[in-house]
């Protein structure tokens, strides 16, 4: 019969505690992860390249008005509304087509039947290891707020071009830097010829000014 040896059970012993240890930590870091996507201040979600929706977490779910753990399972386009969905769909499509560059849109997802809402979306290509399948990380950020000033400054804008009344607007220190049509037709001068010019109602001010 064979022997064991005390150096060979203290081999054993040494082999089962770094492999207890290893297994502690990739516990501890996968609880590490799992916190922090959960705990993310913005909606996170993982999609396989099959397009089904892998997880969702509680940003994500708040941001579309909609339970996480009903996302999950559910096949792109679906649950989403709006352009998100169908995104969504063709950066799974691409990462699975090879392409696996990152990238980042900006799509309208609904939320209901009287709300719209706007999201910045940054799609990423993720291959943890050879024996863990390809995934599609995608992070969501809620610009709604953003996009309806741009909508109300582009409005405004178009607005004060098409006024009938001539408008300029100047620098601190009386230096056109916009006309719009009314008041380019107004002088008879070519818009970029006026731009950078001192607004003679200002020069007439400060003129004033400096005689009393």
């Amino acid at each position: 019969d064979y022997i064991v040896k005390p150096f060979e059970l203290e081999e054993v012993r040494v082999r089962v505690n770094v492999h207890l240890m290893a297994a502690r930590l990739l516990a501890e870091t996968r609880a590490g992860f799992r916190a922090s996507f959960e705990q993310a201040a913005v909606g996170m979600l993982h999609v396989s390249l099959e397009g089904i929706i892998r997880e969702a977490n509680g940003r994500a779910g708040a941001m579309l008005d909609m339970d996480p753990g009903k996302m999950r399972g559910q096949h792109l386009p679906a649950p989403f509304t709006g352009e998100l969905g169908q995104g969504l769909l063709r950066e799974v499509e691409r990462f699975r087509a090879g392409d696996h560059e990152p990238s980042t849109n900006i799509w309208e997802c609904g939320c209901g039947e009287n709300s719209r809402r706007w999201c910045r979306v940054t799609c990423s290509f993720v291959q943890i290891g050879t024996n863990q399948a390809p995934y599609a990380a995608m992070i969501l950020e809620d610009i709604t707020a953003w996009r309806q000033a741009e909508d109300e400054r582009r409005q405004l804008a178009a607005a004060v071009e098409a006024s009938p009344d001539a408008i300029a607007i100047t620098d601190g220190d009386g230096h056109i830097c916009y006309v719009n049509a009314a008041y380019e037709k107004l002088r008879a001068v070519a818009r970029a010829e006026l731009l950078g010019q001192e607004l003679p109602l200002f020069r007439q001010a400060t003129h004033g000014a400096e005689d009393s």
